[in-house]
């Protein structure tokens, strides 16, 4: 089982609650933690916050739902690659970058 707090993945957190919905601490957005619950808040690292338009998609709409789900499953594992090689290709990169695609995967299927 895993432990509380986590998603039992390995370095994938569950965000900090308030009030029964998931979120990240008030501060900030953790960076890095796969948020079970997504939220509008603008990504933290962002070069120019002012010059960002958020896009969004209507996942309501089968077709574009279909579409990215197959966009983000098919090209998983390149980014995980790409990721571990970014890190030196070590054998805690490989683990990470594993834990991160099974969370995924998983993070897609629910």
């Amino acid at each position: 089982m895993a432990p509380p707090g986590t998603t039992g993945l390995r370095g994938f957190e569950v965000p900090l609650s308030k009030g029964g919905i998931l979120r990240s601490n008030a501060s900030a957005l953790n960076v890095g933690v796969l948020h079970l619950v997504p939220n509008l808040e603008v990504f933290p690292l962002l070069a120019d916050l002012k010059m960002y338009e958020p896009n969004t998609i209507d996942l309501s709409d089968h077709n574009e739902l279909e579409y990215w789900f197959t966009v983000l499953s098919e090209h998983l594992l390149d980014l995980v690659d790409k990721a571990v090689a970014s890190e030196g290709g070590t054998d805690d990169a490989k683990r990470r970058g594993d834990a991160f695609a099974r969370a995924f995967f998983v993070h897609l299927a629910r």
